[in-house]
């Protein structure tokens, strides 16, 4: 018998045909990486449509999905990401499917007494309850099979689609707004290029302040860390370019490797400097300069 079958006449001993079909569905997957055929996809989709349609409870659901962990745990966890796919591949269709089904059932009623109005508002009202009570339905099974030990939360918040997670209320009302951020600083975050706008007589401005002897004192930390900031604002300097450009100033007072209390003054005045200066970048900086160093 096929799934369908046992689900519309279900009743005792079907939870044990219906596990025979599942079984049966998980022996003959196609291929040597474990994916499932398309009778497997069908019959696990018309389960879970029978339990939103109300055909079968939650609770029979579960039990069956229990009773296959139980007897064949090597089956039930090819079968577990299975479920998870189907709830998230499917579940905008549901309402649809929900629709065609009570349709179906309404062209095979031969009650004339009921008028042409009465039976499109009772249409729109199945309808409406139906969408409404699609997700509930399917939130509940989710709900139960983790109650159930069939799911870890990680599995379920891994495994199914945001839409539906929200939905649920599996997930904070800020989660989306979040995953749209950091999905857009990984995808369209765009790496600055804006040499044209540099101008390059402030580099050596720059640079003329950062190595003046007078400027690198302790004392003077303030005055340089102002006439920096001038630069940038006037010539239009990247901060990253600035920063690398104190890297390579710091790099010149290391290797002039002389002891001198003036050397050692000139060193701790530019790590203050980049400390104050420090930018997302810096890591990417010294990794850069570092390459090199043998």
């Amino acid at each position: 018998a096929s799934m369908q079958s046992i689900l519309d006449s279900w009743g005792d001993g079907s939870q044990d045909q219906a596990l025979a079909v599942l079984l049966s569905g998980v022996d003959a997957q196609s291929g040597p990486s474990g994916v499932p055929n398309l009778a497997l996809f069908q019959s696990v989709a018309a389960l879970l449509l029978a339990v939103c349609k109300g055909t079968i409870q939650v609770e029979n659901a579960i039990s069956l999905l229990s009773e296959m962990k139980s007897k064949n745990a090597e089956a039930f966890d090819i079968l577990k990401p299975l479920v998870l796919d189907v709830i998230s591949s499917l579940f905008p269709q549901f309402p649809i499917m929900l629709k065609q089904s009570a349709e179906t059932k309404d062209a095979s009623k031969s009650d004339a007494n009921n008028t042409a109005g009465n039976k499109k508002s009772e249409k729109a009202n199945d309808d409406q309850s139906n969408t409404v009570e699609v997700p509930g339905k399917l939130a509940e099974f989710v709900k139960q099979a983790q109650q159930s030990k069939l799911y870890e939360q990680s599995e379920v918040l891994t495994g199914l689609e945001t839409e539906f997670l929200f939905g649920a209320k599996k997930v904070k009302e800020g989660f989306k707004k979040r995953e749209m951020g950091h999905a857009s600083r990984i995808n369209l975050a765009q790496n600055k290029f804006n040499l044209m706008q540099e101008e390059s007589e402030g580099f050596a401005k720059l640079l003329n302040e950062v190595l003046e002897k007078e400027n690198l004192k302790v004392d003077r930390i303030e005055f340089l860390q102002d006439s920096i900031r001038s630069c940038m604002a006037v010539f239009l300097l990247d901060p990253h370019r600035v920063s690398e450009l104190l890297i390579d100033a710091l790099k010149v007072q290391v290797r002039a490797g002389k002891k001198s209390s003036f050397t050692s003054e000139a060193t701790a005045t530019l790590l203050h400097l980049l400390k104050r200066f420090k930018t997302p970048a810096l890591p990417q900086l010294l990794g850069f300069k570092f390459q090199n160093v043998t």
